[in-house]
């Protein structure tokens, strides 16, 4: 049995003959019919939910950034897209890079905040997730919140980012004008937290948008921001 299999299979006399042998324990394995390609033995575990696998793993000095030869995926996105919280809080004790991005530019913020996963991003934060990373369609975490109607996560962004005194960015302007377009009053308002200049052209579109789509309690919520 191959130290990959073991690990998937949560096998620990196997994984552990493996570890003692000096073998490369970062070496990755292909198989395209199981759409498996360049993982290692701790993407494996990740991807399995095998935790104590993960941690031998780790504590025998397995790479938690590798990234598999497809999408250039790390561990840590394995495990966030099972929800998986403590492996993900196994992989970022280890110091797991939270700001690596795949090849479609997601970062495991953008991730967690697109699927709605509140406790994962709270980890995130508090391990130095950047909120400003851009996916490959430009948009960031609080863009993905904001569109998928997640209220909570998009505070917690904002929230940290006055705590953290960030400047306000482009995702966060794009952020608002989805807000007001779709007419989500509760992110608005959540979104004219982090100061926005009423004066900047973004603002006026994100007005114009609510006013165009009917959504005139937005349009109030603007107005009244602006005056």
């Amino acid at each position: 049995m191959s130290l990959h299999l073991a690990a998937k299979n949560g096998d620990h006399t196997e994984v552990e003959r493996y570890l003692k042998s000096g073998l490369n324990i970062d070496e990755k394995v292909s198989d395209p019919d199981q759409s498996i390609y360049g993982w290692t033995a701790l993407h494996f575990a990740a991807h399995a939910g095998q935790l104590q696998i993960a941690k031998m793993l780790i504590a025998a000095g397995a790479n938690p950034n590798a990234q598999e030869d497809k999408d250039d995926q790390t561990p840590l996105f394995f495990a966030i897209e099972r929800k998986d919280l403590e492996m993900i809080r196994t992989l970022l004790h280890t110091k797991a890079n939270v700001n690596l991005q795949r090849l479609d530019g997601d970062s495991v913020l953008i991730q967690a905040a697109s699927e709605g996963y509140v406790e994962v991003v709270e980890l995130l934060l508090k391990s130095g997730a950047d909120l400003d990373l851009r996916d490959n369609l430009g948009w960031t975490a609080i863009v993905w919140a904001a569109t998928k109607g997640f209220d909570q996560i998009v505070k917690l962004l904002i929230d940290h980012k006055i705590s953290e005194q960030s400047i306000e960015s482009d995702g966060d302007r794009t952020a608002l004008l989805i807000a007001a377009s779709v007419g989500n009053t509760d992110i608005t308002r959540l979104l004219l937290k982090s100061n926005y200049d009423p004066s900047s052209d973004s603002y006026q579109m994100a007005l114009q948008a609510a006013a165009i789509n009917g959504h005139y309690e937005i349009v109030s919520i603007l107005n009244r921001k602006e005056n």
